[in-house]
């Protein structure tokens, strides 16, 4: 680091000295990762856990065609709220495909645990290709079909994925934004996003992406919350890495100290890296402001 000579001899050397502290405080050892400083989150509100259960009813048509929604990978019952007792035949069909079918006791097509005691169709494991319009059939002794059976379109949606959040500084600024993996890309238009900070929700940040900042929000924590119909994940939490404001004091001359703080951190086009500080060769480009103060004030600032 090049700093600017000083005319004052007695200033130099308290300044070169606290620099080296404050070095050696960053980096103890060269092959050891500048500090990341992360509190761990407590768990999500328990709002999330009341809207988003095993399947959410949409009690209109408004928003898709869909009457019912649940998650990839969950059991699901389709009820049958039929009014005969001991049909002659019980027939379920996906779409225009029967899969289940029953004469008696005599299950012709599918397997006999595939209805439970009510005749209602028990889906196992479900897979996004299972969804469509479910339709029964119940046929009594007499053979009269009954009628106004209620006909079910279900959509089964995968699970949203746990997502991420990433730091980017950007002058006295930095921007926190919630990144989900690449193959789930293009489920992000049905996923909803909320932020915590400190573990309470931002009610006003829906956006992917919030800006703040950067000495405002030196120390907090931020992660997000991204969810669907079926289901919602939380990102671990992370803070920011573009500022961070160190108070040094020369302990061999009461009342002088040395006040450091890191300016926004800005990142090298040619490196996907902004949470590693002033590492040698890491593509972080950083200025460091430094105030030496002896007893009543501040007699000296200097830009390195």
């Amino acid at each position: 680091m090049f700093c600017p000579a000083l005319t004052a001899t007695t200033a130099m050397m308290k300044i070169a000295s606290a620099s080296t502290i404050f070095l050696r405080r960053l980096h103890p050892n060269s092959s050891q990762s500048s500090e990341r400083t992360m509190m761990k989150m407590a768990s999500p509100s328990t709002m999330f856990l009341l809207l988003l259960c095993c399947s959410v009813f949409i009690p209109t048509a408004s928003q898709s065609d869909c009457d019912m929604y649940t998650a990839a990978g969950r059991d699901f019952v389709v009820p049958l709220n039929s009014q005969t007792k001991d049909p002659l035949r019980l027939t379920w069909s996906r779409d225009d495909s029967i899969i289940f079918r029953r004469r008696r006791n005599d299950v012709l097509t599918g397997k006999a645990d595939d209805v439970d005691e009510n005749g209602s169709l028990r889906l196992k494991n479900l897979t996004v290709s299972q969804s469509g319009t479910y339709k029964p059939e119940v046929v009594s002794k007499t053979g009269k079909v009954e009628q106004n059976l209620k006909t079910m379109r279900l959509c089964v949606i995968a699970p949203v994925p746990k997502p991420e959040v990433s730091v980017m500084c950007e002058g006295s600024e930095v921007t926190f934004t919630c990144t989900v993996p690449e193959k789930d890309l293009p489920q992000k238009k049905d996923m909803t996003v909320a932020w915590y900070q400190n573990d309470k929700v931002i009610d006003e940040m829906k956006d992917w992406r919030v800006t703040y900042k950067v000495e405002t929000v030196e120390k907090e924590d931020f992660s997000c919350n991204i969810s669907n119909l079926v289901s919602y994940a939380v990102s671990d939490p992370v803070q920011q890495t573009c500022y961070k404001h160190i108070v040094i004091v020369n302990e061999d001359n009461f009342g002088d100290y040395i006040e450091l703080f890191y300016g926004a951190v800005t990142e090298d086009p040619d490196r996907d890296n902004t949470e590693e500080l002033l590492g040698e060769g890491n593509g972080i480009s950083s200025s460091i402001w430094v105030f030496v103060s002896s007893g009543v004030g501040i007699v000296l600032a200097l830009w390195c």
